[in-house]
Formats: C-alpha cells, sequence, structure tokens
C-alpha cells in the first residue's frame, strides 16, 4: 500500500456500467458497392476520454518506419 496516495497497486479500481446509445448508418449511393456514405452519433455518458487527446500527439505516425544511424 502506498502510504501516500491511500491506494493499492494490486487492487483494480471499481467499475461503473454507463448507458451510451449510439445509432449508425451505411448507405449505398449507386447500389453496387462502390461509394457509400456512413455515418453515426451518440452519446457518450462516461470520465473524459483524455487518450484521445494523448494519441494525438504521440500517435502522430511520424517515428514508424525511422531508425536512428548508430553512432561512429
Amino acid at each position: 500500500m502506498d502510504r501516500r496516495s491511500n491506494t493499492t497497486a494490486g487492487a483494480l479500481p471499481s467499475t461503473t456500467a454507463y448507458w451510451s446509445p449510439r445509432v449508425g448508418l451505411n448507405w449505398d449511393v449507386n447500389s453496387d458497392q462502390a461509394t457509400q456514405v456512413r455515418g453515426g452519433s451518440g452519446l457518450f455518458s462516461g470520465k473524459p476520454p483524455y487518450v484521445w487527446i494523448s494519441n494525438q500527439i504521440g500517435n502522430t505516425g511520424v517515428l514508424y518506419g525511422s531508425s536512428i544511424p548508430a553512432p561512429q
């Protein structure tokens, strides 16, 4: 137990079920499966998803596939 924050590292946080209704649509414009319009909407009822903000900074794709040359 961490006495500073009064938490236990091995304990899982409690969960709360939230009701989050959503609706989606998929329209095949020419009925040929070539052009489709998709959309959706819903209510998000929960804690703010801060991971969406951090992923905009951390998962830009700039660093993927790059290499750092070895020092000589």
